[in-house]
């Protein structure tokens, strides 16, 4: 490891674009010596073993680094399926192909493979060949290989680029050669890059560095000089019309080679922890702190391995792009759509939901540059640059944005996509079309006035009532979670009736890829809504582009006749609006959120479930076949609930298909650590239902997965060395916390029995506080969850269930939760305890209903009321006012502040009234720890009014 280390640091000091390695060092898992310089390739996709011997039968043989940025674009080809070898590895870059070569000894598959390839252009073929042929090293006796390959170099044209003669091996022989039909190519052993193996370091020098393909330039500006570019846009904008060196090597010594080695491995070993270090002691931002921990999610770096398409495999990048372009982004069509103008014979009167087309300045800014962060289109622009200039750019966007919806129209450069294509998070066979998921990158101004655009269907959509209260999605104030907790209420209840539930969750395949254009227009017309929409809809869906990058590699633009894009602000709203024929107003046993279709029925048998959801789900994929909708029959999932104690598990009958339930609970306790086999369950909106919807395999894994944050933010801990307590405490609190109280409001009641599940829960919050500070083994848990500021499991569920109380009090009379609380409870002496949803309600007085209402978007409102001025530049400036004050004038100074002390939250507010620089006047009170510091500085200026 410590030779293959250094081999990669020492050339890419040198600068060489091309590494071969023969005999690497690899891990147990798929894990190998990587360098942030190089990209590497492996002749084989993974390999797993437990020991180090196991593993020699099986691990990868050669490896080539190749350099990045050098405008190098490698594809790795690939033997037919099924004849993998680990001794040869072909990589094709800029348009010459250079073959990696390991021959074991007395195996000869190796120089079998080399001596039957027929060169068809540029070549380069070197290795460890552990060949002693005459014909390169002159008086040798005991020549192997039979002239084997000097035979085949002759036929085909190849030349010996070495020194004949010159031994690459400690031993004598000359072992490793490079052999290629490019004119001037020289190899030489170089004694400068020798890394202290008993093979030779070989140097080979090529006249020419192929056909590289031009790089995509990305706009860059540093933060220093965002304020330039701030001048240089406004500069620009005033006359815009009316829009229509390598370190110095060194050569160890043959006698001392062993103690050498030591010491360069020891340096280097120093020199990694004192960089990681570095790295993580200097936090300087949240992003820094985000990036460490997504370390956690760091997988192998070698290249995706070839796809494979009826048999076929496919290893060239582009190709690969290529398919994944039409075999993803094309795998639907547009026959299935309806023929002809969708807005014909249109009638004034179909029109019932108004559409205003005026865009204030505050909508267009909220919705431009109103974001977080979000990833640039094929122009580059984003939104930190939008940031910096919107003093110049922000009269103009309102202006587009507004002659937009007053057209109908959607600026066509937006249309064009570059779509990154990411592996699916579970998938393993990375070789399958379906593994990957395309990820379009959108410009970020065409994105503002999508968002302007969906808001505004969303806000029109409840204030008309046009969708179910269990359909969601893209709706304002409404989350996957709200769902899942009406869902747990029903299943809760029927429980308590003796009844049993059965859930079935189905998936529309292809989602927004397989929208029909013409038929969600159809359905928006029969809702309502306006012409001038409807034709800004169409304009937005037709005449789509996109292209797809892999791999450093950029396919060019197709058009696709159907479909939305994904990651579009729009997509998500359209979407719901194109399923609206499958959720029926007051169906409460059917329940849709994005393109996953959930029904569910209870009664007094499972049988009896089985055949009214058979009759229920014949007539959906009736109503889903006349839309032209199918469904993902290999994803539909079943699941039982109930409290009785029997062994019935009865399959149903789908649209001709049996799908089996979720298998019973089973296996012993502590044989399965995730708990997958001891409960089993369904998963769907990311909360496990189980046979008993007692919230055990839901916990367990939360619980798993929190556990893994916790452990690599203790990796991290130090009492020396580490990142400030601070920012792993934040860390903590954003993924620890937030993920194990994850659909919480489903399952925890504290009148229920769940010590176990706080108790496995507890874990990671107290290896995440132990991540936090130094504490001995041997520190009581409450007392580092003390110290460190974070809750016990109890007291962060106790905490969510009281936010979800509040929420369900503030809650608009349409939600999905309100609904169900307006039904009469049950009697208290019905022996039936209530149900969590209830329990939680009760945590808070009943106020009167609120009425969700559209934001006003009122002038001003995103005006930063310091004017972006720095606290010392606003300080100074003050001081400059206040000397100009004239002595009769009052001053007044008010103040409010919160305290917090013996676990007591203290409130007060202040004032004081100055003249002539001298104090005339002053007040203190306190109020009532109900309120907040606000009110406090609310009351602290209306006393001194």
């Amino acid at each position: 490891m410590g030779m293959h280390l250094s081999l990669l640091e020492l050339y890419h000091q040198r600068k060489v674009d091309l590494v071969n390695v023969q005999e690497p060092w690899c891990g147990l898992k798929t894990t190998t010596q990587t360098h942030p310089g190089y990209d590497v390739f492996a002749p084989v996709d993974e390999w797993h073993a437990s020991t180090y011997e196991a593993m020699t039968g099986f691990r990868p043989r050669v490896l080539t680094y190749v350099k990045k940025g050098a405008a190098l674009r490698a594809a790795q080809r690939r033997l037919p399926q099924g004849q993998n070898t680990r001794d040869v590895l072909w990589l094709e870059i800029n348009g010459i192909l250079f073959i990696n070569v390991y021959r074991a000894p007395g195996i000869k598959a190796a120089l079998e493979m080399v001596c039957n390839t027929v060169p068809n252009g540029p070549t380069v073929i070197g290795g460890d060949f552990n060949v002693t042929a005459a014909a390169y090293q002159p008086g040798r006796t005991d020549a192997r290989g039979r002239d084997q390959l000097t035979a085949w170099a002759q036929a085909q044209g190849i030349h010996f680029t070495g020194n004949i003669g010159v031994p690459t091996h400690r031993d004598g022989g000359l072992l490793d050669m490079v052999f290629s039909n490019l004119p001037s190519t020289v190899t030489m052993v170089n004694s400068s890059l020798y890394t202290g193996s008993d093979h030779e370091s070989l140097y080979t020098t090529l006249r020419t560095r192929g056909a590289p393909r031009p790089e995509a330039v990305n706009v860059s500006v540093r933060d220093d000089r965002l304020p330039k570019f701030a001048e240089l846009l406004a500069f620009g904008m005033q006359n815009m019309p009316d829009p229509g060196s390598a370190a110095d090597s060194y050569a160890l010594d043959a006698a001392n080679a062993s103690a050498e080695e030591k010491a360069y491995t020891k340096g280097v070993r120093a020199a990694k922890r004192d960089y990681w270090r570095h790295r993580i002691n200097q936090l300087r931002d949240d992003k820094d702190l985000w990036n460490i921990v997504g370390w956690l999610e760091a997988g192998p770096r070698l290249r995706s391995p070839p796809l494979v398409i009826n048999g076929e495999q496919i290893s060239e990048p582009l190709a690969k792009a290529e398919t994944l372009q039409r075999e993803v982004l094309g795998r639907f069509s547009a026959e299935d759509n309806l023929q002809g103008n969708p807005l014909e014979a249109w009638s004034a009167d179909e029109a019932k939901i108004p559409w205003d087309t005026q865009v204030s300045a505050e909508e267009a800014e909220r919705s431009c540059i109103g974001v977080t962060s979000t990833s640039p289109g094929i122009d580059g622009t984003t939104v930190r640059l939008l940031k910096a200039g919107w003093a110049s750019l922000a009269e103009p966007v309102r202006r587009l944005y507004q002659r937009c919806l007053e057209l109908g129209h959607f600026p066509t450069p937006w249309k064009k996509a570059e779509v990154a294509i990411l592996p699916k998070t579970g998938k393993k066979d990375r070789s399958s079309v379906r593994s990957w998921r395309p990820i379009a990158l959108l410009s970020c101004i065409g994105k503002g006035l999508e968002r302007l655009v969906a808001r505004r269907i969303a806000w029109a959509i409840h204030d008309n009532g046009l969708f179910s209260c269990t359909h969601g999605g893209a709706l304002p104030k409404r989350s996957a979670t709200d769902l899942v907790c009406a869902l747990a209420h029903d299943i809760e209840q029927a429980l308590a009736r003796g009844e049993e539930v059965t859930l079935v969750a189905c998936d529309v395949q292809g989602a927004f890829d397989a929208l029909l254009h013409g038929r969600l227009i159809r359905k928006m017309r029969s809702l309502g809504f306006s012409k001038i929409l409807l034709r800004f809809v169409i304009n937005f869906l037709n005449g789509r582009q996109a292209r797809i990058r892999l791999e450093g590699t950029t396919t060019g633009f197709r058009r696709f006749g159907c479909g939305t894009p994904q990651r579009s602000p729009l997509s998500p709203i359209l979407y719901m609006l194109y399923l609206a024929y499958l959720v029926k107003n007051g169906a409460k046993w059917r329940l849709t959120y994005a393109n996953d279709v959930f029904t569910w029925k209870s009664s007094p048998s499972l049988e009896e479930n089985v055949r009214w959801l058979e009759d229920k789900l014949r007539d959906i994929h009736e109503i889903a076949a006349e839309k032209k909708i199918h469904f993902a029959a290999e994803k539909t999932k079943v699941i039982h609930i109930t409290k009785k104690r029997h062994g019935r598990n009865p399959e149903i009958r789908i649209n001709g298909k049996t799908v089996t339930p979720v298998q019973l609970p089973g296996g012993r306790r502590g044989q399965s650590a995730s708990g997958a086999e001891r409960y089993p369950g369904m998963r769907w909106l990311g909360f496990w239902f189980s046979r008993r919807l007692d919230g055990r395999r839901h916990v367990a894994e939360r619980a798993a997965k929190t556990m893994a944050v916790a452990a690599h933010l203790k990796s991290f801990e130090a009492v020396k060395y580490g990142p400030p307590a601070a920012a792993l405490r934040k860390a903590a609190v954003a993924y620890v916390g937030s993920s194990a109280t994850y659909a919480a409001e489903a399952w925890y009641n504290p009148a229920h029995k769940q010590k176990g599940l706080l108790k496995t829960l507890n874990k990671p919050l107290v290896l995440a506080a132990r991540a936090i500070l130094p504490a001995y083994k041997t520190t009581p848990s409450s007392t580092v969850l003390r110290d460190a500021r974070l809750p016990s499991a109890r007291v962060a569920l106790a905490y969510t269930r009281l936010k979800y109380g509040a929420r369900l009090r503030l809650a608009d009379k349409g939600h999905p939760l309100v609904n169900r609380l307006r039904k009469t409870p049950r009697a208290r002496n019905s022996g039936h305890s209530a149900t969590t949803l209830q329990t939680a309600a009760q945590l808070l007085p009943r106020i009167r209903k609120l009425e969700l209402r559209a934001p006003r978007n009122a002038p001003d409102s995103r005006t930063d009321p310091t004017g972006g001025v720095p606290k010392k530049e606003a300080a100074r400036r003050f001081m400059e006012w206040l000397d100009m004050v004239l002595p009769d004038d009052i001053v007044v100074y008010t103040d409010g502040s919160e305290k917090y002390e013996n676990n007591c939250v203290q409130i007060g507010y202040g004032w004081a009234a100055f003249r002539a620089g001298l104090e005339f006047a002053a007040s203190s009170a306190s109020i009532t720890p109900e309120n907040h510091v606000f009110d406090a500085e609310a009351i602290s200026a209306l006393k001194r009014l």
